[in-house]
């Protein structure tokens, strides 16, 4: 069994760094991972962007 990598970082209004934040993670090759945002109710598009960054990852489970 592969051990579990975690990753996690708070966000507020972070949109603009999202999307290479993440890219960072799902490059690294590593498929049995978890990822954790916190995130303190953004007024921009990080939650629209996360869950479009997420869209096409049936294994990723999100709670927004």
């Amino acid at each position: 069994m592969t051990p579990l990598g975690k990753v996690s970082w708070i966000s507020y209004n972070n949109a603009a760094f999202i999307q290479e934040a993440m890219g960072s993670v799902f490059n690294q090759g590593y498929d049995n991972i978890e990822i954790i945002v916190a995130d303190d109710a953004s007024s921009d598009e990080s939650q629209a962007i996360l869950e479009s960054l997420i869209s096409d990852k049936p294994e990723i489970k999100s709670v927004f």
